[in-house]
């Protein structure tokens, strides 16, 4: 967990959303530095596992969960956007570096309006308050799985790299 991926910027927002009594389970891992954010966590009751996770332990992980926030506040792409979308779940991301092009908004996530906590709590709250466009998302992620599967990414080099032999 880098600054650059967001941590005060989701906690921020999911105060907001707190205070506007929406109620939604936090959960935040991976190794990196957060003491700066750590006791604001704690009292929003997040589950933080604020350590380098196995692969075996991924899936596991993002089965306790709906979605997947990315809060950053630059980037250029996204691994736990991968992830995410292996698992048929949906992304609330920034709007940073390319996750607008990866996130594909209302198909397979929302992209947040701005880089700021309100507008990412509104993002938040929309995928919460709208239980029908989570399921056409989830649903949305299903049916296309395959186009981003590495067996799809494999073959496309294959078929490329044939291609130029010819």
């Amino acid at each position: 967990i880098s600054k650059y991926k967001g941590p005060g910027l989701l906690v921020q927002a999911i105060e907001l959303l707190r205070a506007e009594g929406i109620r939604v389970h936090l959960g935040v891992a991976g190794a990196g530095d957060i003491r700066s954010e750590l006791s604001r966590l704690r009292k929003l009751g997040a589950d933080v596992r604020n350590r380098w996770l196995a692969d075996s332990e991924i899936q596991p992980l993002l089965a306790e969960y709906d979605a997947i926030v990315l809060p950053y506040i630059e980037a250029s792409q996204s691994g736990v956007l991968a992830a995410a979308y292996g698992n048929c779940m949906p992304v609330i991301g920034t709007r940073v570096g390319a996750l607008p092009e990866q996130i594909l908004h209302e198909r397979t996530g929302l992209v947040a309006d701005a880089v700021t906590p309100r507008a990412l709590a509104n993002t938040i709250r929309r995928l919460a308050d709208d239980p029908a466009l989570y399921e056409h998302m989830s649903a949305h992620l299903a049916a296309t799985r395959e186009t981003r599967s590495m067996t799809r990414f494999a073959n496309a080099i294959v078929a490329e790299v044939q291609r130029q032999l010819q």
